[in-house]
């Protein structure tokens, strides 16, 4: 009997760590996927060979969802494969068990002059409520971040000199008078997707310069947002803008 028990033990556990069929990517296995990336990655986003470990989740109809960036060395490359994820097409979840959530981990190696390649982990957990997942999501999701919390602060491409010039080249000086010195104090936050929202002037220098300064900031190109845990998050910004007339 004792046998018998433990026979029946080592069976279920053995069952319940039994391996489940791999989600299908364009109607193919994980080859697929690579070659997704290879094909719609911009190589001119990465300077050096790079690996990038990356996971997402697949939803009940195969779409990805919760896509992080979790170690890379270079930014560029890692919101351009980010980019990519996002482009990707739903997966082929059809031979999945709907009450496991399942969680894809890859490693995507990009080398010069050579095919990008990945290797891959998927884990499948049980379902919690769904409902609650995605209000806690959309929670985080709302939060601003201090720049100096972020594991990956915001960046304006070119740095910070390139957005003054961007700044010099589109304020309309409203001085009346040559020599006028002035300083306006902006915030604003740089959302997930890199655009400038909740443009807000602290300080002004009269003249209409706080009109001026929203309205220069709300053209601006987009940023690289902040990264936190590997993902894109919103970021509140505090910038000085120093004003001076030549005229």
């Amino acid at each position: 009997m004792k046998k018998l028990l433990l026979l029946l033990f080592l069976l279920c556990l053995q069952s319940s760590f039994a391996q489940s069929p791999m989600p299908k990517f364009q109607g193919g296995d994980l080859q697929n996927f690579y070659d997704f990336i290879n094909t719609n990655f911009d190589r001119s986003k990465s300077i050096n060979n790079e690996e990038i470990k990356c996971s997402f989740t697949l939803d009940s109809v195969g779409k990805m969802k919760e896509i992080k960036l979790i170690s890379f060395k270079e930014k560029d490359a890692a919101f351009e494969l980010l980019r990519v994820l996002k482009s990707a097409d739903n997966w082929d979840v059809s031979n999945q068990d709907i009450k496991y959530k399942i969680i894809i981990e890859s490693n995507i190696f990009i080398v010069k002059g050579d095919k990008i390649r990945g290797t891959t982990k998927t884990k499948w957990f049980k379902r919690n409520d769904d409902v609650t997942e995605e209000q806690n999501t959309k929670v985080i999701e709302e939060k601003a971040y201090e720049i100096n919390t972020v594991e990956v602060k915001p960046e304006y491409k070119g740095g910070l000199s390139k957005f003054y010039q961007f700044i010099a080249k589109n304020f309309r000086t409203p001085f009346t008078y040559d020599g006028f010195k002035g300083r306006v104090l902006v915030s604003f936050v740089i959302e997930k997707d890199g655009s400038l929202t909740e443009i807000k002037v602290l300080k002004d220098a009269g003249y209409n310069t706080a009109a001026e300064a929203i309205r220069v900031l709300s053209k601006s190109p987009k940023w690289s947002p902040a990264i936190q845990r590997g993902i894109p998050v919103r970021c509140y910004y505090v910038l000085p803008i120093v004003l001076v007339s030549n005229e």
